[in-house]
């Protein structure tokens, strides 16, 4: 039976509370142990004032398979930025579990092996303003973020994506970012 997750009191090093989306992708695919069914492979949570906003259920790594099945979790916020993370979690059935109280594992080695690769778009605005882009992903993503590579800002539109494409606004024509995508 899945876990209900609560609290969080998500920070930044100023003590500022953080509001954004927590996304906690599974490590490898698995299956829920009671019924067989395979486990969503990514949920992403509203973070609201430090906290989770609302009532999530998801389920613990004692209730998949195989064993050792463990959540690689990020905080993006509001900006688009990485605010947490990313810290693997291994979390214990029964909850509910406040999420301000997990210890992350540690093993940086296998946690650097362990990150689901995104997809990466490429982005050369002709010129400014809004612009769409194709990603291919053949479903909508569940998180995004624009790296630039080049001077000039890129950033998602209020309406980020959908199933074929990224809706992006560029502050100028003839600048180039990336856009990562999992």
């Amino acid at each position: 039976m899945p876990v209900t997750l609560t609290g969080g009191n998500f920070q930044n090093p100023l003590g500022t509370v953080i509001s954004g989306t927590l996304v906690m992708l599974l490590n490898q695919d698995a299956h829920i142990t009671a019924g067989g069914h395979a486990a969503p492979r990514a949920v992403t949570l509203t973070v609201l004032n430090g906290n989770i906003s609302g009532s999530y259920s998801i389920y613990a790594s004692n209730e998949l398979q195989p064993s050792g099945t463990y959540y690689v979790v990020t905080l993006i916020d509001t900006n688009s930025n990485l605010a947490y993370g990313p810290e693997r979690w291994l979390l214990t059935a029964p909850g509910p579990i406040d999420v301000g109280t997990i210890s992350p594992l540690e093993d940086v080695v296998i946690f650097a092996n362990s990150i689901p690769a995104p997809t990466e778009v490429s982005l050369a605005p002709s010129a400014p303003g809004n612009f769409t882009v194709a990603h291919g992903l053949g479903r909508t993503p569940v998180v995004g973020f624009v790296q630039m590579t080049s001077g000039g800002e890129i950033w998602f539109q209020t309406s980020r994506y959908d199933v074929t494409n990224l809706y992006l606004t560029a502050s100028a024509g003839g600048i180039t970012g990336k856009a990562e995508l999992w």
